[in-house]
């Protein structure tokens, strides 16, 4: 998986973990009262919505990053070890 591909996938975690929260909350409402409902829960939190959001961005951040470095590690590349014309061979 790419890497900007996993940055979305988590987005779309979160997003729907919210949705999901909000429907187990107030039962399965349509769209737009899910978006009022939304709205309101980014009202109530105000600016530290962005703080909490650049928080948890930089502890998924701190915890992937290894990981996709430890994976990125573990594949090799075959052409370091080849010559690079068959003639060098014996």
């Amino acid at each position: 998986m790419k890497k900007s591909s996993l940055a979305l996938c988590i987005l779309i975690l979160i997003a729907w973990t919210w949705v999901l929260w909000l429907w187990i909350r107030y039962g399965l409402l349509p769209p737009t009262e899910i978006t009022a409902l939304m709205l309101s829960d980014l009202e109530f939190l105000g600016p530290f919505a962005i703080i909490l959001d650049i928080i948890i961005l930089s502890c998924l951040y701190l915890v992937i990053k290894p990981i996709l470095r430890k994976r990125d590690d573990e594949t090799e590349d075959s052409s370091l070890r080849e010559p690079l014309d068959n003639k060098t061979d014996k």
